[in-house]
């Protein structure tokens, strides 16, 4: 019996090894992906530092013409964080908190660099905060602005502090790798289902002979020309012990042992009321017959 559904068996754990290599694929694809976003990281920064700086030149440049001043110099835009700037300047200027926050807006919309930030007015002096205020940019666009009175003529810096980052480098790299896994995902779930239906179109039906019938263990199943007969699963066990026992004494103990015993199942009359319904089922074929020994067991007796 072991040996006529090893077949099956085989081409099942070969299904499996090919699926279980087909995802160590996809896998490896994703992490080399991911590798190659986190070398690619370092361009990304530095494309998003350039904008940032870029835009708070033109935004000190701003400061100083609505301040009146057109000779005074901005000074390098200063980074001493991965995500904190200062802009400072070489005179003093008075400021106004609202004009600062359209300016921001405007020159960082620009240079397409969108994010959370807080920014902070600080006097040279003594560095004491002279106004502060954060700005969200998503998920409603909501702003929570510097306004209030003008601050007088004085030194002042200007620090920026991204809070978060959403630059189109960024959303164009998310947006690739979400591409991508969907697409591994699209190929896997086809490839499966392809390689599911060619193995059960590949795969026969394991089924052997009993007399003239067709015994499918699989599906507890007999077929007799066209006439299909269905069995229990206690049925197909009994049948499967005395189809590989043909003409040869069974005895109640060993069927007992074989079907019931593993189960930790009691058998009484039970097991001679399957042996009474699956005579009746063999009854078609006269050339087989399952015959009782009386007080020793049964004989599956084939021509």
């Amino acid at each position: 019996m072991c040996n006529c559904k090893n077949p099956l068996k085989f081409d099942l754990f070969t299904v499996m090894v090919q699926k279980r290599v087909f995802s160590v694929r996809v896998v490896c694809c994703i992490y080399l992906l991911f590798l190659w976003g986190c070398t690619d990281k370092t361009s990304g920064d530095e494309d998003f530092s350039e904008g940032v700086k870029i835009a708070l030149r033109e935004v000190g440049h701003h400061l100083l013409m609505a301040d009146g001043d057109s000779t005074s110099l901005v000074l390098p835009i200063v980074q001493y964080a991965d995500t904190r700037f200062r802009l400072t300047f070489d005179k003093t200027l008075s400021l106004k908190p609202d004009d600062l926050v359209a300016m921001m807006l405007s020159s960082f919309e620009k240079v397409h660099v969108l994010a959370n930030y807080r920014a902070a007015i600080i006097r040279c002096q003594d560095h004491e905060v002279a106004y502060s205020c954060q700005i969200n940019q998503w998920p409603e666009d909501l702003v929570i602005p510097c306004s209030g009175r003008t601050l007088p003529k004085d030194c002042y810096e200007i620090d920026i502090h991204f809070l978060s980052r959403n630059d189109a480098h960024t959303r164009s790299g998310i947006t690739v790798l979400l591409v991508f896994l969907c697409l591994c995902s699209s190929i896997y779930y086809f490839l499966g289902k392809r390689k599911s239906s060619l193995t059960q179109q590949e795969s026969p039906e394991l089924s052997f002979g009993v007399g003239g019938f067709l015994f499918y263990p699989d599906q507890n199943k007999l077929l007799y020309g066209d006439d299909e007969i269905h069995l229990t699963k206690k049925e197909c066990e009994i049948l499967e012990v005395f189809a590989f026992k043909p003409n040869k004494l069974i005895t109640r103990n060993e069927l007992s042992k074989r079907v019931w015993e593993d189960q930790g199942v009691l058998v009484g009359r039970s097991l001679d009321t399957y042996i009474s319904k699956l005579r009746k089922k063999l009854a078609g074929d006269p050339s087989i017959r399952l015959t009782n020994i009386h007080g020793v067991g049964y004989k599956l007796e084939t021509s």
